[in-house]
């Protein structure tokens, strides 16, 4: 059955170009490599790191607004500036003042800093949707 037939019972109008999504992740890709590489020759990792590099990249992500990608970053570098701040007190500090910063935005403003006055979140994920779909039904 071709993908047309499959897309009309569900109101799919048409397919999103196949090289967005390629696009999107050829870059993401990219940006991980070059990160990790400065990660690499600037700190000591192992492969247990992980976690708590993810925490402090979804605490930027949750208080910089869900799917804002420059809320994303302003809340980044705010968040490794507190880090710095933290460290230059005391070296134990470096994560905690990061994420004493994260807590403080979350209990004063829990959609995060870069959302609509109206706390929607998420209201901006339907353009980034794979399809583009032609019927309004109500979710």
């Amino acid at each position: 059955m071709p993908i047309s037939e499959l897309r009309k019972p569900h109101g799919i109008d048409q397919c999103v170009d196949a090289r967005d999504p390629t696009l999107a992740t050829a870059l993401a890709s990219a940006f991980v490599a070059i990160a990790g590489t400065v990660l690499a020759m600037k700190t000591n990792f192992d492969p247990t790191i992980g976690p708590s590099r993810l925490l402090i990249a979804f605490e930027a992500v949750i208080i910089g607004g869900m799917g804002n990608i420059w809320g994303t970053l302003a809340i980044g570098i705010t968040l490794g500036v507190a880090q710095a701040i933290g460290a230059q007190i005391d070296a134990g500090y470096q994560i905690l003042a990061g994420h004493l910063a994260f807590l403080a935005v979350l209990i004063l403003r829990t959609s995060g800093l870069f959302t609509k006055a109206g706390g929607q979140a998420m209201a901006h994920v339907e353009h980034i949707a794979l399809f583009k779909t032609t019927d309004n039904r109500a979710a």
